[in-house]
């Protein structure tokens, strides 16, 4: 096994590295690093380092752009825009949240925390625009983005909680304009005695769920009067997407958008699922919801260290054999969302630093289901290594048949969230 291979498969453990001079930073969940991946770091040290140093910024530095001139957005944000435009009364990827706050604070504070973060987060009063053949995002007035106290502390607490829950429905019903208002709007009710909430909605194009609970943590910051004690230079989220974009001319990410191509070359048209369960409707869909029990869940996790996975692999090889027996199709394409936090710069910038990757697996009438996890085992490291490549990127390379009622290259994800819970 040489260093990338090991990254590979730290990485789908959910094991983070990161250099720090001379030495290796390890960020791993509880139980994932084993005595065995341990002496597998300690062995190649060496070649981590200079893989993580060289991969870290794609030989090119992460700099601030300049605020005289319209921003750069990322390819997320790009698809993010598009598809509002498809369809401006789509709420899909409107994230609405609350929290309460402590009952000795006042809603008025509670807002000029909000108008502080606002401020600060260029991101969450920004504008998007375009101009000519490009996309570009502008910075409004920070005092653009709606925020009002709600008084509600004349009504009984059931009334007051069907209150929040009536406008947390009419916030995830209402739309963004996002080329005229800022992708952010703030409520805070006042329930008197019992103290306040604060109620976030905002646009995917602006946040992702790690967001929020960045967000979460400078409202807290904000209200403790510790916010704004960082030191040396702080970037945003603009200031990724230019890196990003340069990134895109180096050697290393060609080389990684090649092994792409390769990967998906000839991919089917869509997973062939019964024509009646595929209606020409964007964001179409239904959900079932289900809890595991703890045996379930402690068979699964045995089962996945038996066969040297993680449970995620053996969710996509169960969802591989599902799609299988449900369409006969043996090519079967599924994806996944994947952080792109990978430098520790991004690691407190509010923004949707998402990206989709396509994982590839062969099912068929001989395919056992032990079979099947090893390709998902073997789909996940491999991808994982170039998981850096812009979704978009990749869809330009394979050049799949586009349909703008399905997402392209697949239409099944597979997804687990790790993010805190807000």
């Amino acid at each position: 096994m040489n260093a990338a291979d090991l990254l590979s498969q730290l990485n789908a453990a959910g094991i983070e590295l990161r250099p720090k001079a001379d030495k290796l930073v390890v960020n791993a969940p509880a139980g994932a690093l084993t005595a065995d991946l341990r002496e597998k770091i300690a062995a190649h040290k060496a070649e981590l380092l200079d893989l993580l140093s060289r991969s870290a910024n794609g030989d090119v530095p992460l700099s601030r752009l300049p605020r005289d001139r319209p921003l750069p957005l990322s390819h997320f944000q790009e698809r993010m825009w598009l598809l509002q435009q498809l369809d401006p009364g789509n709420t899909d990827y409107n994230l609405v949240t609350v929290w309460p706050m402590a009952a000795d604070v006042r809603p008025d504070k509670v807002v000029n925390a909000m108008r502080s973060i606002v401020a600060r987060h260029e991101i969450l009063h920004l504008g998007f625009q375009r101009r000519g053949d490009r996309l570009e995002a502008t910075a409004l007035d920070p005092e653009a983005v709606p925020m009002g106290i709600e008084d509600i502390s004349a009504l009984s607490p059931d009334a007051q909680r069907s209150h929040i829950e009536a406008e947390v429905a009419r916030q995830v019903a209402r739309p963004f304009v996002l080329e005229s208002e800022p992708p952010l709007r703030v409520i805070v009710f006042d329930a008197g005695p019992a103290g306040c909430a604060l109620l976030i909605a905002a646009h995917h194009v602006a946040v992702d769920h790690w967001s929020l609970s960045l967000l979460r943590q400078d409202v807290s910051r904000e209200l403790e009067g510790t916010a704004g004690q960082e030191s040396g230079e702080t970037f945003q989220y603009a200031d990724y997407a230019g890196w990003v974009r340069a990134r895109e001319r180096t050697s290393t990410m060609e080389d990684s958008l090649a092994w792409w191509g390769e990967y998906l070359k000839s991919p089917p048209d869509m997973c062939a699922f019964d024509a009646d369960t595929t209606p020409d409707m964007p964001g179409f869909g239904g959900s079932v919801s289900f809890i595991w029990d703890e045996a379930l869940t402690a068979d699964l996790n045995r089962f996945a260290r038996s066969e040297n996975a993680s449970v995620y692999m053996c969710l996509v090889a169960a969802c591989a054999a599902l799609l299988y027996r449900q369409t006969g199709q043996q090519d079967i394409l599924i994806g996944t969302a994947v952080g792109a936090r990978q430098r520790p710069e991004f690691e407190t910038i509010i923004g949707p630093f998402v990206n989709s990757v396509t994982l590839r697996l062969a099912a068929g009438p001989l395919v056992s289901f032990r079979k099947l996890l090893a390709q998902a085992r073997e789909a996940v490291l491999e991808t994982s290594g170039r998981a850096d490549v812009p979704f978009e990127s990749v869809i330009e390379r394979v050049q799949p048949v586009r349909n703008v009622n399905r997402s392209p290259l697949f239409q099944t994800a597979v997804v687990m969230q790790n993010a805190v819970a807000v």
